[in-house]
């Protein structure tokens, strides 16, 4: 028998090594497959940090503390509120910085662990948002079952014309009017589009509990707030599909009132409205309405040029789109005026990257071309394609 405690010790070394590495690195690092117990005090840190970085627009810290907080809360159960919120409140960051598709399985996430919450508002929050989403990324099928359960619950709650069922009601008729289901989408956003603008009114009776005042009742009646800036896209968006069945009276009609509505909130200096404005801007575009988008084009430039400034690249993209509408329409005195105009701008302000200047020397050889001043529209072309040769040495 050795009785030498040395070499007992290092015979025992091999053993200490195996039984140290079948051990977890953490004591509390649980078994495969298995969640440990949620750090509730973390995952409201990570929670609220996110909630304030992003109120700070500071968007990339806020998705490094949503994304904490998710991955907190993953620990929580299937069903819990908390896991919930974190679904939502990642996937409604992506929405608004536009990042749909990595919205899109967070929210259909938390719309099934909040299927019939007892607060049926929480639900449909979380609906309307994964129809959006839904929406945006063109699966229709979809977003239509989202918005129609949302406005379900809207309806259920606050009123088929409560001002959350109406915006589920003016989603649901832009969805048709992508779809070219037209009478559907005509019915939602007229009814979408006059709700907005002159939304319904409610009368409560409210019971005299005052000893000193006779019996009877108190009638309140309110009314809920307008939303012209959505009332202007509904009216944009019925001009639009007007214009498209040829109904050109009623086109112009619509198009005239969601002009008027924009200017009176472009002069009240309401925040949504410019967004409003490019949105519409890009619908119209898309859908070849020439006609329907210069009026909105035409504001469009003149809120850049005030913005920004005339020589900023987002001013002289809109003069060029502006340019394009009038030469499609074939008003082209007014493009053959703008397209000058913005050459010369160009000429002084492009500096090296003459990308822009050369794409707008090229369209306006294409409005020369179609003015049958062909012998111009070479000399503009060649000077297009000097200036791309020198680009590309």
């Amino acid at each position: 028998m050795n009785t030498n405690p040395r070499c007992s010790w290092f015979c025992l070394l091999p053993l200490l090594a195996l039984i140290i590495g079948a051990l977890p690195l953490h004591a509390d690092s649980p078994p495969d497959g298995q969640k440990r117990k949620p750090n509730v005090k973390l995952w409201k840190s990570e929670k609220e940090q996110g909630e304030a970085a992003f109120k700070d627009r500071q968007t990339t810290d806020a998705e490094i503390h949503f994304k904490a907080a998710l991955a907190e809360a993953e620990n929580f159960d299937a069903k819990d509120y908390r896991l919930a919120e974190s679904l939502t409140e990642l996937g409604d960051f992506y929405t608004r910085v536009g990042n749909f598709a990595d919205a899109e399985p967070l929210l259909q996430r938390a719309a099934l662990v909040r299927k019939g919450d007892p607060n049926s508002l929480t639900e449909a929050h979380v609906q309307f948002l994964l129809g959006f989403t839904c929406l945006q990324l063109r699966h229709y099928d979809g977003a239509e079952k989202a918005l129609l359960r949302a406005q379900e619950l809207y309806s259920r709650k606050s009123g088929h014309d409560s001002p959350s069922a109406v915006l589920c009601m003016f989603y649901l008729g832009a969805l048709y009017d992508d779809q070219h289901d037209y009478a559907k989408a005509e019915t939602l956003l007229k009814r979408s589009a006059a709700l907005f603008e002159h939304p319904a009114t409610r009368t409560i009776n409210h019971k005299i509990n005052d000893p000193a005042a006779s019996a009877g009742m108190d009638v309140w009646i309110g009314q809920f707030r307008p939303n012209y800036v959505y009332a202007m896209e509904a009216l944009a968006r019925l001009g639009s599909l007007y214009a498209i069945q040829d109904r050109a009276a009623e086109a112009d009609s619509s198009f005239k009132n969601a002009v008027r509505l924009l200017d009176e909130r472009l002069a009240k200096n309401d925040p949504a409205a410019p967004p409003a404005l490019s949105q519409v801007t890009t619908l119209l575009l898309a859908r070849t309405n020439y006609a329907g988008a210069e009026p909105f084009l035409k504001r469009l430039v003149a809120l850049d040029e005030k913005a920004q400034g005339p020589n900023q690249p987002e001013t002289l993209n809109a003069k060029n789109m502006l340019a394009a509408a009038y030469m499609y329409e074939g008003k082209f005195p007014e493009a053959d005026a703008t397209y000058k105009e913005l050459i010369a701008t160009l000429e002084k302000a492009s500096g090296e990257n003459k990308s822009p200047l050369i794409r707008t020397l090229n369209n306006y050889a294409a409005l020369l071309h179609k003015m049958k001043r062909d012998s111009e529209a070479d000399s503009i072309a060649a000077r297009a394609k000097a200036l791309q040769a020198e680009a590309d040495k």
